[in-house]
């Protein structure tokens, strides 16, 4: 024993000697260490015969899948393990269980591609989103089939609030719109949403043109409005005739802001 810890009582030196203990002061309190498994294993069936996997309760109480598997072959568990399955409810675990679902993320991609094509940044999407802006560049950026029902209504949350911003009665896009985010969104190929008829819908293809001109102006021609510039603005920017940009919107079904 070192010149520190002479003297010093044995709890606060050996951590074994501490599990004992508090094992004792609980047996003595009337909450035992070890407990009965069959409440806890009645349970964790219960969860099963309602759908819920048993990874998915081991990662809600923190225990090995094999170990969840087991407890109806167990005598007796942790008091706080046998704490911690019955504070779970079954509402939970089949809420949790419809989250971690994996649904088609075409619709979500092509809603962060529109977001990110009017100059929101990952960190602006992610803070309207309620999500971490890694998980938003993942979307982003990694070429995903399917993604959980958390991040779908995530980004849906995100598409709605900031869409007020881009489109509605004052047609702006918001203060913190960014060119270089919008010029790297256009470089790998991010379409505007209004390019889709139903962008929801991974059978669905966006607004074909022999070229892409038409897009490309519209495009343009749409963000200048919103931006506040008037027709002589428009026409000098996007090089075609004012009647050609109004055809050009028209086809698209896409009208330009008001007082333009």
């Amino acid at each position: 024993m070192t010149g520190a810890s002479y003297g010093a009582p044995r709890s606060t030196v050996d951590p074994a000697y501490r599990i004992v203990k508090q094992r004792r002061l609980d047996a003595l309190q009337g909450r035992p260490w070890m407990v009965p498994a069959g409440p806890s294993a009645e349970k964790v069936s219960e969860f099963t015969r309602a759908g819920v996997p048993y990874a998915e309760i081991a990662r809600r109480i923190g225990m090995p899948v094999s170990s969840v598997r087991g407890l109806g072959q167990r005598r007796k568990i942790h008091r706080a393990t046998a704490e911690l399955i019955a504070a779970c409810r079954i509402d939970d675990m089949m809420n949790a269980r419809a989250d971690g679902d994996r649904r088609y993320a075409s619709g979500t991609r092509r809603k962060l591609d529109a977001m990110s094509r009017c100059g929101f940044s990952s960190r602006r999407i992610a803070a309207a989103a309620g999500i971490t802006e890694c998980s938003i560049r993942n979307l982003i950026h990694n070429d995903l089939s399917r993604t959980s029902v958390r991040n779908i209504d995530a980004v849906q949350r995100a598409f709605e609030q900031l869409a007020g911003h881009w489109a509605g009665a004052d047609q702006r896009v918001h203060p913190g719109h960014a060119q270089r985010v919008r010029a790297v969104a256009i470089g790998r190929g991010a379409l505007p949403w209004w390019a889709w008829p139903d962008i929801d819908d991974p059978s669905c293809q966006p607004i074909a043109w022999h070229d892409s001109q038409p897009l490309q102006v519209v495009d343009t021609a749409w963000q200048l409005a919103a931006d506040g510039f008037g027709r002589q603005t428009i026409v000098s920017r996007t090089g075609v005739h004012w009647k050609t940009v109004v055809e050009y919107h028209r086809r698209m079904g896409r009208p330009l802001p008001e007082g333009v």
